[in-house]
């Protein structure tokens, strides 16, 4: 230490009290810093938990169906087919489609748009 403080020309105290400044402050910059990476964690966090509801949200009833059940569907330009783990509602007849069962999925690129579902009956009536 006698060395290193004749070196910077400060007394042996100096050199301590310095040392001891910059360790102070290094881990308050680390502190802080880490108060930041939690909090924005946790903001991302909700947004990925609110987002996932969205996504995860049942479509939404059947529009009008009266005054013809395809209407609404100019922006869907395919349907996949899938076995459903939860239940869903066919946008043509509105019968319950039951989990386990056959579905086919609008597929759009519209993104905030909700899901279209039609049973196996009603996606050969296309």
């Amino acid at each position: 230490m006698k060395e290193e403080a004749e070196r910077r020309r400060l007394s042996v105290s100096h050199l301590i009290r310095s040392i001891l400044e910059d360790t102070f402050q290094l881990v308050d910059d680390v502190v802080s810093d880490f108060d930041k990476v939690v909090s924005d964690s946790m903001d991302l966090a909700r947004n990925v938990r609110r987002n996932a509801a969205k996504l995860a949200a049942p479509s939404p009833p059947a529009q009008d169906i009266a005054s013809g059940w395809d209407q609404g569907l100019s922006d869907i330009y395919g349907w996949s087919e899938l076995v459903l783990q939860r239940g869903a509602q066919c946008r043509r007849c509105t019968a319950q489609i039951e989990r386990g069962s056959t579905a086919f999925l609008g597929l759009t690129d519209k993104t905030r748009r909700g899901r279209v579902w039609l049973c196996a009956s009603c996606i050969q009536a296309l």
